[in-house]
């Protein structure tokens, strides 16, 4: 019973989460992933980072195709290119088991991460609920 309230509870914020808020988790998520896959790398454990890479790969996807280019333009596109890049990194980090291909992902992530935590932060409160594919992925 007690479980069925969490959820339905989460469920409830999750609806009511602005976009700037799910953006920014989601980077978190894809730098904590990253984390998880070097150390699993470093340490030989081959389905950890394969598990962690896949969430990552699975972010950039989702960020990749809620990329605005009517109103993002420029900006827009050349985020779209970052993805790219980054998600072909991480085949080569899975194909060669290679941390620092990773780590140079992470490097390449973590200052839209920071941004996005700061926009965050600043935000008004009336923004623009996120969709459902953005708010699963942060909970996947």
């Amino acid at each position: 019973m007690y479980k069925q309230i969490g959820k339905t509870y989460r469920a409830r914020a999750e609806e009511n989460t602005p976009r700037v808020n799910i953006v920014s988790r989601m980077f978190e998520v894809a730098i904590e992933g990253l984390d998880a896959a070097i150390e699993a790398a470093v340490a030989g454990r081959i389905e950890d980072r394969h598990t962690a890479t896949s969430r990552v790969s699975n972010i950039l996807m989702l960020l990749r195709q809620h990329l605005d280019f009517d109103k993002g333009l420029e900006i827009a596109s050349n985020l779209d290119r970052l993805y790219a890049y980054c998600m072909s990194q991480l085949v080569t980090f899975e194909t060669r088991n290679d941390p620092e291909m990773a780590a140079q992902v992470r490097s390449i992530l973590k200052p839209l991460c920071d941004a996005w935590q700061q926009l965050a932060n600043e935000a008004p409160v009336e923004q623009e609920v996120a969709s459902q594919p953005l708010r699963s992925a942060v909970n996947a």
